[in-house]
């Protein structure tokens, strides 16, 4: 499990814990770039009403691409992105061809069924194919691999993230919850000594926390007993919210 430093030496969380769209060198600019493909939008939004979407996949080299395209559903279980194969997404088409400095118009739609009470969450992954004439067993090499993230909301579904700061036993961690109905991004969480102000530890880099989903983060330990109460303030997609949290005993004891 990650860990929050202190901010005078900020850490970057890396691991499967971050359901970012960063994936294979994913960069979220509107744009994602990475080796001989470039995705747009790198993330969509779609509703039971409103089911159907495009990206745009261009290839801004000087040799052809091959691509293979996989939809697969996505969930949080104890902080850790799990993904397993679905038919619910289509994406057409499935495999193609890009020729150099040319584009591809990919679309993407979700099959009808009951209206979703929570936001379903899923990836769509693009990976970049290589015919190796027989180097492999199948003559097929896969290089490149980008996920871009599918979210489908319910009419007024939103987030509602709830912070707990749990201490005891030598240790203690943030808990970042999502008690609502959509999921959220969390940009970057601080966490303060309150009330003497004391750096206690950073997230800098953005984290997915979807829906009904928990995340959490086990805070530096200095040798000192860990303060009482922080102050944490969290920037979201929605914007900076701050929050003043009393120390909760850890669960399970001591062991």
């Amino acid at each position: 499990m990650s860990t929050l430093l202190p901010r005078s030496r900020r850490w970057h969380l890396q691991g499967a814990a971050i359901a970012l769209a960063l994936v294979a060198g994913l960069v979220i600019h509107g744009v994602a770039s990475a080796a001989s493909l470039r995705i747009s939008p790198v993330r969509i939004f779609l509703t039971p009403a409103d089911s159907v979407a495009s990206m745009v996949v261009a290839n801004p080299g000087d040799t052809p691409v091959f691509v293979q395209t996989q939809a697969v559903s996505w969930r949080q279980v104890d902080g850790e992105s799990q993904y397993v194969d679905t038919d619910r997404v289509t994406v057409s088409p499935p495999i193609f061809e890009i020729p150099p400095r040319r584009e591809q118009v990919v679309r993407l739609a979700v099959r009808g069924g009951p209206a979703p009470t929570q936001e379903e969450t899923y990836r769509v992954y693009l990976s970049e194919v290589f015919l190796d004439g027989g180097r492999t067993s199948t003559g097929v090499r896969v290089g490149l691999r980008l996920g871009v993230p599918v979210f489908v909301a319910p009419d007024g579904a939103a987030a509602r993230v709830e912070y707990e700061y749990r201490a005891g036993c030598g240790g203690a961690r943030i808990v970042a919850s999502n008690a609502g109905q959509a999921h959220t991004r969390l940009r970057r969480i601080e966490v303060i000594g309150h009330p003497n102000g004391a750096p206690v530890g950073e997230v800098s880099r953005p984290t997915y926390l979807l829906a009904g989903s928990s995340i959490s983060w086990p805070l530096a330990s200095s040798g000192e007993s860990p303060p009482r109460s922080v102050a944490l303030t969290a920037v979201d997609d929605v914007g900076t919210h701050n929050h003043v949290l009393e120390a909760r005993s850890m669960p399970g004891g001591c062991g």
